[in-house]
């Protein structure tokens, strides 16, 4: 083989390792500070001027949620990730963190729906990914988060999700026939107390959008 050929075999071989390595950071950072699927950058930035009876209709076309007003489940779907999404805006955050604090609620919602994961299993899952973004994938690259927003968000979660968990596992896991046939009746008047609560979890954001 000449010396030109053995030189052109090296440079594609290092142009095919360049490209596995950029893959690898890729799916590295993917799984370290994973982002919403469901609207990219540019729609979070367009969100982002919107008030939040505006922020509200988006959702309502983003999720499918064509019958939140008469489903308890698509009501407390709604005011989950509006909610969370009006809170990362009033913190401030990057279309990039905000896209990764949706992509957690998600994946701890899922968690409920899909696995039916226990509290504490779930509760590791977060601390894990909110223990991830502390970490910086290069040295030219700063983490996710600083430790006092990574604070917040568990902050906003504890008080938000997990404080809630029982009642997240009774709505999307627990048949709503069940409630008609008097089953796990101590969890009645909750659920009563609680679809009140999603009609007027807005309000507040509503006084805030207009100061």
């Amino acid at each position: 083989m000449s010396a030109k050929a053995k030189q052109s075999n090296k440079s594609a071989d290092k142009n095919a390792n360049d490209r596995n390595d950029a893959a690898s950071k890729e799916n590295y950072a993917e799984k370290a500070n994973p982002q919403w699927k469901l609207i990219s950058h540019e729609q979070i930035n367009m969100l982002l001027a919107l008030t939040v009876e505006q922020v509200q209709f988006q959702f309502e076309e983003i999720l499918g949620l064509k019958n939140y007003q008469t489903c308890v489940k698509e009501a407390a779907l709604l005011d989950y990730f509006v909610s969370g999404f009006w809170w990362a805006r009033e913190m401030n955050y990057s279309c990039q963190q905000i896209s990764f604090i949706m992509a957690l609620l998600q994946l701890l919602l899922d968690n409920i729906k899909e696995k039916q994961m226990p509290f504490g299993d779930n509760l590791n899952e977060f601390a894990k990914l909110i223990s991830g973004t502390r970490q910086s994938l290069s040295p030219e690259v700063d983490s996710l988060f600083d430790a006092e927003q990574a604070m917040a968000i568990t902050d906003y979660l504890k008080c938000s999700l997990f404080q809630n968990y029982r009642l997240y596992e009774f709505l999307f896991n627990q048949p709503r026939e069940g409630l008609l046939l008097g089953k796990k009746a101590e969890f009645t008047e909750k659920l009563r107390v609680q679809e009140e609560i999603f009609s007027t979890r807005l309000e507040p954001l509503k006084h805030s959008a207009c100061k």
